[in-house]
């Protein structure tokens, strides 16, 4: 494994209840995609995405690894020195933040201005992280460009657990999207993402299973009951409590004869009451499947997923490949 994460906000959907306040989604001017998140303008506000929701099947090391976040803040001229972008731990203590006006902080400690400022224009944000180790060390680079570097003791840190931005202005907001994190197994993708962007695909047609119910199940497809942006709650959804029961469904297909370095299965489920049913993310090209297991789902709407580095053949995604598979998801009870 070498992509262990991915995400983008093409889905709209901001669910990460844990620590978050003021976070929404807006338009956006990235390459990517039209959407992006951000914190609210003239409200303040904290806003991460956990690594925790999605698949460990692949043993992701979260704990070396490098991390590209787009950002950029709403307004050039404003309160710079109160909007940061963050990488923070699994015990939600940051390793890393960076300030809009140049100053880097490491493990909460100020550093000083490293002669950088983040602006109204999308800048790419990467961090070579490794921690849980006296031999730790942080970089962090600027469009390619290395702006600060620490070699210390990263022990406290066990691993990277969440990403963030984060303001305290009444004047202007903070932003980020395409998000990739890389860790060092594998041969390709397991340096520094560089650049590239997150492209958002959603359900388009009936695919070649339907196994689950469809609600409110007036005759529609499964698929059109998971198909909106955002997610509509218990207005339409596909249930089951049956070991094996398996959807799939065919996708949008990318806009542009684009490089695949890999792709991730999003899924936005809940348990109706707390047990152990689980989920599997499904990915299907031709007649072949991969299928891996989601952190454990709970009795909130939660996002799920999984990463698909290569295809369900072995190979390398391409375009085509992408735009004539199928994803999904099979129940396991």
């Amino acid at each position: 494994m070498s992509i262990i994460y991915i995400r983008g906000f093409e889905d709209k959907n901001v669910d990460e209840s844990a620590s978050v306040w003021n976070g929404s989604i807006g338009v956006s001017n990235i390459p990517g995609g039209g959407w992006a998140a951000r914190t609210e303008y003239g409200a303040g506000g904290d806003f991460r995405v956990y690594v925790s929701e999605m698949s460990e099947d692949d043993s992701p090391d979260f704990s070396t690894c490098y991390v590209r976040i787009y950002g950029k803040v709403f307004s050039a001229a404003t309160d710079l020195d109160k909007i940061k972008w963050r990488v923070i731990d699994s015990n939600a203590s940051p390793i890393v933040e960076v300030y809009a006006d140049g100053h880097v902080y490491i493990s909460g400690v100020d550093k000083g201005d490293q002669g950088y400022t983040i602006t109204d224009s999308w800048a790419r944000l990467e961090f070579g992280i490794k921690v849980n180790s006296v031999s730790g060390h942080v970089i962090f680079k600027i469009n390619g460009t290395t702006i600060y570097s620490i070699y210390t003791d990263l022990s406290a840190h066990p691993a990277v657990g969440s990403l963030g931005i984060a303001d305290d202005t009444a004047f202007n907001s903070a932003w980020m999207d395409d998000i990739v994190i890389n860790d060092t197994n594998g041969s390709r993708n397991n340096s520094w993402p560089g650049s590239g962007h997150v492209y958002g695909l959603k359900p388009n047609a009936a695919g070649s299973n339907a196994d689950l119910d469809a609600f409110p199940g007036t005759g529609e497809s499964n698929y059109q009951d998971v198909d909106e942006v955002p997610n509509d709650g218990d207005t339409t959804y596909v249930q089951s409590n049956a070991d094996g029961d398996l959807d799939t469904y065919n996708f949008e297909a990318l806009g542009s004869d684009l490089i695949v370095k890999g792709l991730a299965v999003h899924t936005i489920t809940k348990l109706v009451s707390a047990g152990s049913t689980g989920l599997k993310t499904v990915a299907k090209s031709g007649a072949n499947y991969s299928k891996k297991t989601t952190p454990t789902q709970s009795t909130s709407y939660s996002r799920r997923g999984a990463v698909y580095e290569d295809a369900p053949d072995g190979a390398a995604w391409t375009k085509a490949k992408v735009d004539a598979a199928e994803f999904g998801v099979e129940v396991v009870v």
